[in-house]
């Protein structure tokens, strides 16, 4: 899931779907749930925090000029 639409924010959906996630993980027996934002979007910062998400380190990129061809 990429994001809940703007207009069926705040209904607890978003909230909803990462509770069901991160239970569907723990029964997986997964360690860990990771999940990435924008550093400059501070509403799913939060969002996540407030889910018990922490930040723990910080993702670096790097833009190319062309594009990717992979076979």
């Amino acid at each position: 899931v990429r994001d809940v639409s703007k207009g069926s924010r705040g209904q607890g959906i978003g909230s909803q779907l990462i509770d069901h996630v991160v239970a569907y993980c723990a029964r997986l027996g997964c360690e860990e749930v990771e999940v990435s934002t924008e550093a400059d979007n501070l509403a799913a910062r939060g969002f996540y925090a407030r889910h018990g998400f922490v930040e723990r380190g910080v993702l670096l990129e790097r833009e190319l000029e062309e594009g990717c061809d992979l076979p």
